[in-house]
């Protein structure tokens, strides 16, 4: 048993993914804070206690990790490191019998579900409007192998520097 405390005054404390266990029940993936909001993917290995956990920055201060999800066979965990609602980030996969993490794609990523062969997520990608209005949702396909983004969801149009058609998906299962 695990208990986490949490200080809940921290900034954007409540932004990094809960903690997850791997579907054969081997790993824990975890996202850890300091005091001063750096975060850390740990991965802890229940078979192997004694072995150290893996453990990936998030990247600068105040980033964070907002997506992570164990692929069908439990080889990989997708994740989504850097900024949150809008901000830059990437989308990351890290090989868990190696410890090698490996940069997907670069973008501006939020929530996601991987596909039943684990060889593509669904996920939010936010796109920038112009004069730091907000941005809007996106619905895109990564394969993770090739890299290549295909868009399945438009979540609004600019016309004339004004969002129009504003609409919104959230990707919560992947259908066979």
């Amino acid at each position: 048993n695990i208990i986490m405390p949490r200080y809940t005054n921290a900034p954007f404390a409540d932004e990094n993914h809960p903690m997850i266990q791997s579907s054969n029940g081997v790993w824990l993936s975890m996202v850890r804070n300091t005091a001063d909001n750096d975060a850390t993917l740990t991965l802890y290995d229940l078979s192997q206690p004694n072995l150290p956990p893996i453990e990936l920055s998030a990247g600068s201060r105040r980033d964070q990790i907002v997506e992570m999800e164990f692929t069908p066979d439990n080889n990989r965990v997708i994740y989504v490191a850097g900024g949150n609602n809008g901000g830059d980030n990437s989308l990351w996969g890290v090989d868990l019998a190696s410890g090698n993490n490996f940069r997907i794609r670069r973008g501006k990523y939020g929530w996601g579900v991987i596909s039943p062969d684990g060889g593509r997520i669904a996920l939010i990608n936010w796109v920038p409007t112009e004069n730091n209005k907000p941005p809007y949702a996106t619905l895109v396909i990564v394969d993770i192998e090739s890299t290549e983004e295909t868009l399945l969801f438009q979540g609004g149009e600019l016309v004339n520097d004004t969002l129009t058609g504003v609409r919104f998906a959230l990707p919560i299962a992947w259908r066979r």
